[in-house]
């Protein structure tokens, strides 16, 4: 069966669309528009698939995903390759009972639990009928434990809520010190989107691991939040949550990198002895 995707005419003036480049508006349209692009805004789209489809490479593709992730029109999976349009529920939200079930079936699909929560929490926010929406609780990928879990959606949500309160004069001081270190870096900018990224790390590791992550992007002269967000994403899944232990992981790959490299210098100049010596050799 044939799909349809509607656009509305004010599309074309909207104020943001308004200020993208011709290259931004294209891509924006293709991001809505393309034939993976459903009914809830969450689907699947290899960047392989976004390279065929739009004809730009490989590095524009990440280049415009990292500029709409920036602009807090999108977020983008690596891990399931799959897109969310967070604007989608506010502009395509339905309050038909028969739509809001496909909806259920629509998300049941969806593998990033994140992008489910996200959108469930974006259709509290339009929906005023709540009782509508008790069909979205029951979706098996709302909570990390499945539908064994006997603890209700916004639970969890609550009890950190509570948390953060005890700890709300440090946290204040952490948030600031990141933001303040995300300017002085030269990053840019720091809007709303960027913040609530950056508040999301600071729950999962300390702050001045965060800013660790800002200062290593900046050396790599790679000052986007989308890049520091992989850092820190390879950060917490290796356990480094401290900065020590990134440190030492830092010194160990530079070690192992020269270490590679050694058979192909010649170790008795001067330089290279003294090189060795600085790395522990």
């Amino acid at each position: 069966m044939t799909k349809y995707r509607q656009v509305q005419v004010s599309f074309w003036q909207d104020h943001f669309v308004l200020d993208l480049t011709p290259e931004e508006k294209y891509f924006y349209l293709y991001l809505m528009t393309n034939p993976k692009a459903n009914q809830i805004g969450i689907y699947e789209l290899p960047l392989k698939m976004m390279e065929l489809e739009t004809g730009y490479n490989r590095e524009t593709v990440e280049k415009l995903l990292t500029r709409f992730e920036e602009y807090g029109k999108i977020q983008y999976s690596n891990v399931t390759k799959e897109v969310i349009l967070l604007n989608w529920v506010k502009h395509n939200w339905n309050t038909s009972i028969k739509v809001i079930t496909r909806v259920s079936q629509e998300l049941e699909k969806v593998k990033s639990k994140d992008f489910v929560n996200l959108y469930i929490e974006q259709a509290e926010k339009v929906e005023t009928d709540k009782s509508k929406l008790q069909t979205l609780y029951r979706i098996d990928t709302v909570s990390e434990s499945g539908k064994h879990s006997d603890i209700p959606y916004g639970y969890k949500e609550k009890e950190k809520e509570k948390d953060k309160e005890n700890d709300k004069d440090k946290d204040k001081e952490s948030v600031g010190v990141v933001f303040e270190k995300y300017s002085e870096f030269g990053f840019g900018s720091l809007n709303g989107y960027i913040a609530e990224q950056i508040n999301q790390w600071l729950e999962k590791l300390p702050a001045d691991v965060v800013v660790k992550a800002l200062e290593v992007a900046t050396n790599n002269n790679k000052r986007t939040m989308s890049y520091v967000n992989g850092i820190l994403k390879n950060w917490d899944n290796e356990g480094l949550n401290t900065v020590d232990k990134v440190d030492a992981e830092l010194t160990r790959r530079k070690i192992q990198t020269f270490k590679n490299a050694r058979s192909e210098v010649d170790l008795n100049t001067p330089y290279e002895k003294d090189l060795t010596k600085k790395l522990g050799f």
